[in-house]
């Protein structure tokens, strides 16, 4: 659990970095083709982490019934918890 929580709070912040460079190099009016240029894979990059967070985030309850004593009482329950979080962990962009 704290992995996650850790890897979401990293991620927000390399979001918010690579979006505020992108911003700050659009800020000014005279930002020329080669300004807009240098900062599109600033914007890309923004997107994927920003990305990267949001299925982190979608993690997130799988795991902490995952971590609750009471949820892996059974073989059944413990299957099932594994599927939802396999299913965002290994195929995120179906869900």
């Amino acid at each position: 659990m704290f992995t996650v929580l850790r890897h979401i709070d990293l991620l927000c912040h390399l979001t918010a970095r690579a979006a505020g460079d992108a911003q700050f190099g659009l800020a000014y009016d005279y930002a020329d083709a080669a300004d807009r240029a240098r900062v599109e894979p600033l914007s890309r990059a923004a997107a994927h982490l920003g990305r990267a967070t949001a299925h982190y985030t979608l993690v997130l309850a799988p795991i902490v019934a995952l971590s609750k004593p009471e949820a892996q009482n059974t073989l059944h329950k413990q299957i099932d918890v594994h599927t939802r979080l396999s299913a965002h962990v290994c195929h995120p962009w179906t869900t």
